[in-house]
């Protein structure tokens, strides 16, 4: 996502609905692997391999210029909007505040903080890219999240976030 980005404030490209369609499954994806359990974890990330493998292929794909796009795209099926983490995912709440004592917070627990502030940062922009797709302050915003996101899963080893 964040080569996306990165086109589209080099000027290589302009986001259109579909290409901001396709960010947002990825933001979504993003959202859904920071909801899985660190138990459950790996057994989740199998299950979703096609989806998140032709999701990233579609996003280098775009970064490239654009071009077609396979079967993750927003008409076709299975679509990752419907895909769910396999425990209940807890209600989308504001972004929480940090606790003030981090130490008993796995590295995992940081990542999914991490990851719940800069998905909302993600959504919140790819919506006003929609009435403004050009607009430098909002690529800006979108790429240091999705930088930012892929620091963080660098950090607790999960390679497939990195590569979205």
């Amino acid at each position: 996502m964040e080569d996306v980005f990165v086109a589209a404030q080099n000027g290589k490209l302009v986001l259109g609905r579909e290409d901001i369609d396709l960010l947002l499954l990825g933001m979504d994806m993003l959202d859904g692997i920071g909801r899985v359990a660190e138990d459950k974890m790996t057994a989740w990330l199998a299950g979703q391999s096609t989806l998140i493998n032709t999701l990233a292929a579609d996003l280098k794909n775009l970064a490239a210029g654009g071009g077609e796009k396979s079967a993750a795209g927003p008409e076709a099926p299975p679509d990752i909007r419907t895909v769910q983490p396999p425990s209940p995912a807890p209600e989308k709440k504001a972004a929480r505040p940090s606790p003030a004592d981090l130490s008993s917070m796995s590295m995992m627990d940081l990542f999914r903080q991490e990851a719940e502030n800069h998905c909302a940062t993600l959504s919140d922009n790819l919506l006003s890219l929609e009435r403004k797709p050009t607009d430098p302050e909002v690529l800006a915003s979108l790429m240091r999240a999705a930088h930012s996101i892929k620091g963080a899963a660098r950090i607790v080893d999960l390679p497939v976030v990195v590569e979205l």
